[in-house]
């Protein structure tokens, strides 16, 4: 199904994001760039570059097997 994907930056902005990949890595930097769009502050273009920051956080809660709506 996918992973969920926590970002936070600044210590002041974060959000869940629930990314439909099989992939971990590729679910990581979906929400990075979804969190980009979203925060209204300035990141660094790449989730490589935001990874070596002090200030920015991407980390993988888990993998979600279902949604119950």
């Amino acid at each position: 199904m996918g992973f969920a994907v926590r970002v936070v930056a600044f210590y002041d902005h974060a959000k869940t994001y629930l990314v439909k990949t099989d992939s971990e890595e590729e679910a990581k930097v979906r929400a990075y760039h979804q969190a980009r769009k979203d925060f209204c502050v300035c990141m660094p273009d790449s989730l490589h570059d935001a990874e070596t920051s002090d200030d920015i956080f991407v980390s993988v809660l888990g993998y979600i097997d279902a949604v119950i709506e």
